[in-house]
């Protein structure tokens, strides 16, 4: 006992040590990056791309809610943000704070539509309403620019008068304090009372009913939850490229999330955030030298559905973690037999 007691503090500091080493090295990436052919672009992307797929992974990997229309919160958040700039010169925190907004009630939405369906027909609808969205975009050309996208948004300034325009240094710090808030909310989020009802929803949604969960709202909270980390997302995207193109409310962007978050792992926390990293790499690298990268990233995938079904750092966790310590079920699994033996 005294031990496993030994074991557990020595893990908790390990993990707190690793955290402490992750959020340093992304602090510094700067300078890193002087020595590292990974620029301050291309990281201020994965940042963006790994709270999109973090936020996706609410739904999907904790809670098993599939969906094909999350590029819609994501694009809402971005274009509202851009709009309240462009039209009405809001601060740039409080136009974000607004395309966050509108990002949750877009989930809202599409979620009391699309929760009224179950299986294959849940996912028609979601795909569905995030074309809906798409198409708005296109027809609405004084609000959104059509085709050519929302152009001409006014310099970014904070509050505290830190100029982000023209300025990258200052842009990275910006969206990277701005991830690791939400990566924080996120982890305390799963980790809550509410978090392991989602994984026991996920897990068996029959037994949790039994169990007296209300699965229908913990399903629904979890997706309007997904859309609000997406919304932010968008509107870091805007923040970065400070330029929106109707392309982002894409049904290809939904698939490329998704593709992302099974790439890193669905039941890691981390693990979206890796798909990320690993999928702009491969993007980044492979285009310079082939035209068609997609068919190359499309075989990487297949390779990893068959080989590593846990995804990258799903598989590498469950592969480095001795096999005695490996539970005999989910966690989720023993609260609900503990609290059915209740």
């Amino acid at each position: 006992m005294q031990l496993d007691s030994l074991n557990i503090i020595a893990a908790h500091w390990k993990f707190r040590a690793a955290v402490a080493g992750c959020v340093g090295l992304l602090v510094f990436w700067p300078m890193v990056s002087r020595v590292v052919p990974l620029s301050v672009p291309l990281m201020c992307e994965i940042l963006i791309f790994g709270l999109f797929a973090m936020g996706f992974n609410i739904a999907l990997g904790y809670t098993g809610v599939m969906s094909l229309g999350h590029a819609a919160f994501f694009g809402v958040g971005a274009y509202t943000t851009g709009i309240c700039l462009k039209l009405y010169g809001w601060p740039l925190e409080v136009s974000m704070l607004a395309g966050v907004t509108a990002a949750v009630l877009a989930g809202m939405l599409v979620a009391i539509l699309a929760f009224q369906a179950t299986g294959a027909y849940r996912l028609i609808i979601t795909l569905a309403m995030s074309m809906v969205f798409y198409y708005i975009s296109q027809v609405w050309v004084s609000l959104t620019g059509g085709h050519d996208g929302l152009t001409g948004i006014p310099t970014l300034k904070l509050t505290l008068g830190v100029t982000l325009t023209n300025n990258l240094i200052n842009k990275y710090y910006f969206i990277l304090a701005i991830f690791l808030i939400c990566i924080y909310l996120l982890w305390r989020l799963v980790n809550s009372p509410f978090g392991k009802a989602m994984v026991a929803v996920r897990e068996n949604e029959q037994r949790s009913q039994t169990c007296g969960y209300n699965t229908y709202w913990i399903m629904w909270w979890s997706f309007v939850i997904s859309a609000l980390f997406s919304g932010v997302a968008g509107a870091l995207f805007l923040v970065f490229l400070e330029f929106c193109d109707v392309y982002i409310l894409y049904w290809l962007m939904s698939g490329t999330v998704l593709v992302i978050t099974l790439f890193g792992g669905t039941r890691v926390f981390l693990g979206p955030f890796v798909g990320a990293l690993v999928f702009t790499l491969m993007r980044d690298n492979l285009s310079l030298y082939i035209e068609h990268w997609e068919v190359f990233t499309g075989l990487f995938f297949v390779a990893i559905v068959l080989f590593l079904p846990k995804g990258i750092l799903g598989s590498l966790m469950d592969k480095l973690r001795p096999k005695a310590s490996r539970p005999a079920a989910d966690p989720a699994t023993s609260i609900t037999e503990e609290q059915v033996q209740r």
